[in-house]
């Protein structure tokens, strides 16, 4: 807000993109809030029902991949003896309790958040830009396979301090990589002067 700090800066052109629902995603959607409202994860646990409904509005896999780290965290309780660390708690058990209510597998090849997402990047094909998402376990996996499947050249800010200064050298030198993808490890005190485009994917609580 400052003019003379501003007039240093490129101008700033904020746009909101709308992603209506698939229908097959929406029905989904609807069937798994009627469920939860009626087994009462919205009074047990409001947050955790969010992010579970937080999950398929990203894409739809990462509600299935919680349940299955969930259950694989249970077995590891189950068969551990007591003696050292107990097993690291992993994955959403109100996603487990609402995939086992799922009468199809979830996938990702309909979702029209991706489908907005390879739109943005066509569009500004010839621009490098920053795609954040703040659920880094789940959708990072995902959002790396849609890349490499519509073959977009990106880093991902992750790893030791090393791993991430070299992807971010990498992202600033090399004309050819196009996404700098981060978590919110890479949400503040990065000078990333060579992209002109970020695309919030999805925001954290406090953005």
């Amino acid at each position: 807000s400052d003019p003379d700090i501003a007039k240093w800066f490129p101008e700033i052109v904020n746009t909101e993109v709308v992603v209506d629902w698939d229908s097959k995603d929406r029905k989904i959607y609807d069937m798994l809030t009627k469920d939860a409202l009626q087994h009462g994860f919205d009074e047990e646990n409001p947050l955790a029902l969010i992010t579970v409904l937080q999950m398929l509005c990203d894409a739809p896999t990462i509600i299935q991949n919680s349940a299955a780290r969930f259950e694989a965290y249970e077995d590891s309780v189950e068969s551990w003896d007591g003696f050292g660390k107990a097993p690291p708690r992993s994955g959403s058990e109100i996603a487990a309790e609402l995939v086992s209510r799922l009468e199809q597998d979830l996938n990702n090849d309909t979702h029209t958040k991706f489908q907005a997402l390879k739109e943005l990047l066509d569009r500004h094909s010839n621009e490098k830009v920053v795609v954040f998402s703040s659920l880094k376990t789940g959708l990072m996996p995902v959002l790396k396979e849609r890349f490499e499947k519509w073959g977009v050249s990106y880093v991902e800010y992750d790893g030791t301090d090393q791993q991430k200064q070299e992807a971010q050298d990498t992202f600033m030198s090399d004309p050819d990589i196009r996404v700098f993808l981060s978590s919110d490890q890479g949400s503040d005190s990065l000078d990333l002067y060579e992209a002109s485009v970020v695309i919030n994917y999805d925001l954290p609580w406090n953005w």
